[in-house]
């Protein structure tokens, strides 16, 4: 286990030094490894249900219905727990042993609705893993005097970064043998990988914060109790909101671009559009734990989203002050408004997280599960908005920038009536 003693003085450094570098290594590998084993199938796995399962377009739709669903559920159940009553560590090794056991249910299983109920539910349980180590690291960072935001910050960005590595590897894996399985017994090794190093080298951290929060098994508070502060719940629709539109973008913006625009002249744009944006976001991410030095949390969050609604207004500008025939000597325009998302999504995806845990310190294994619930709720919500838009417009997504702008706006104005930590 990474060793506990106390700093001799109680001050917060600004960087991990010395002996507390090795710890902050340690915690951001292990959210580097929590990002890839969530990310290395992403790339396979609509044509996983519609190739492997032979799901038809609601059985894929339901899949993904019941992954938030129970995601949600599930993460902040044992959130809850993890904050009162159990060790997070404990619970880490629970979930990595669940996301192995699920591995083995979608590399063998032919079964829609195995995969859909059974594999789902294991999953759903794994990505816990996740929130238990950030929450871990806060707790850790607290207890060693080091700036949590920045300790934060340095593990988001090793997500990122796992995020940007393991789909490609993923796919890679997929066309070089053909077979879906390879990719989740490559999917079981890394689980194994990242089992190994928790059980070995990761503390447990959260005895003081079960002891502060024993009243919850005496009163017997719902998980959902900590969404009664208005702020928490104001913050969760906006985060909600806000990955919404970032999912309806992803949705959208290839269809409309290669669909309705580029007629086979321009086709590889929205992959050159989200390798430009991915690439940019880690540097944002750097540049966000520096501003946290100067700047308040609410602040950081309320600029990343004026950047949000600035990128949307101007890609949609962008689109239509050309027409079909004129964008293709203009693709330079979208390529720069990149920049604007990679800032966006950066110090959101870095300095949300923090902000539910800055908003509730007592119940930091519940605040964290929240911020990354919101992603799931995100994706549901960008479906069902990108199925409305395909029907009203039948079938056109030029209109997915305005209503990822005013829906980015919207956001705006909710935060605004976060408190300030």
């Amino acid at each position: 286990m990474v060793n506990s003693v106390e700093p001799s003085e109680n001050v917060v450094t600004e960087l991990p030094v010395r002996k507390e570098l090795k710890a902050c290594i340690f915690f951001c590998f292990l959210s580097f490894m929590s990002g890839a084993v969530g990310a290395i199938y992403i790339p396979i796995l609509s044509l996983f249900l519609k190739e492997r399962l032979d799901a038809d377009w609601w059985q894929i739709g339901l899949y993904y219905a019941l992954t938030a669903f129970i995601g949600f559920t599930v993460t902040q159940y044992l959130a809850k727990l993890s904050d009162y009553k159990f060790s997070r560590r404990a619970l880490v090794h629970f979930s990595i042993l669940s996301g192995a056991v699920g591995c083995l249910f979608y590399a063998y299983s032919s079964s829609y609705w195995l995969v859909s109920l059974l594999g789902v539910s294991l999953f759903c349980i794994s990505s816990v893993a996740n929130a238990q180590i950030f929450a871990s690291s806060k707790e850790y960072a607290l207890k060693k005097h080091i700036n949590s935001v920045e300790f934060s910050a340095y593990m988001r960005i090793s997500i990122s970064s796992a995020w940007v590595v393991t789909p490609p590897i993923g796919f890679f894996i997929y066309t070089a043998t053909g077979q879906y399985q390879e990719v989740f017994l490559t999917m079981l090794a890394l689980y194994l990988i990242f089992g190994i190093f928790c059980w070995k080298w990761l503390p447990n951290t959260n005895e003081d914060t079960k002891k502060q929060n024993e009243h919850m098994v005496k009163n017997k508070v719902s998980m959902f109790a900590i969404l009664k502060d208005r702020s928490v719940f104001l913050l969760f629709v906006a985060c909600t909101i806000l990955w919404g539109c970032n999912n309806l973008y992803v949705i959208g913006m290839p269809i409309y671009i290669v669909k309705e625009v580029s007629r086979g002249q321009f086709d590889s744009l929205p992959g050159v559009l989200m390798s430009i944006t991915a690439f940019l976001e880690i540097p944002a991410m750097f540049i966000a734990t520096r501003l946290a030095r100067k700047l308040s949390i609410k602040t950081l969050q309320l600029l990343c989203v004026v950047f949000g609604v600035l990128f949307y207004i101007g890609f949609f500008i962008a689109v239509h002050a050309y027409d079909a025939s004129e964008i293709a000597n203009h693709t330079y325009l979208f390529k720069i408004f990149q920049v604007l998302n990679a800032i966006f999504i950066g110090i959101f995806g870095c300095i949300g997280m923090v902000y539910f845990q800055e908003l509730s310190p007592k119940y930091p294994g519940q605040a964290t599960t929240l911020f990354f619930n919101t992603m799931n709720t995100g994706v549901v919500t960008a479906g069902v908005i990108a199925a409305f838009i395909d029907k009203v417009y039948n079938g056109s997504y030029e209109y997915v920038f305005t209503y990822c702008g005013a829906l980015a706006l919207i956001a705006l104005i909710l935060i605004l009536f976060v408190r300030k930590v």
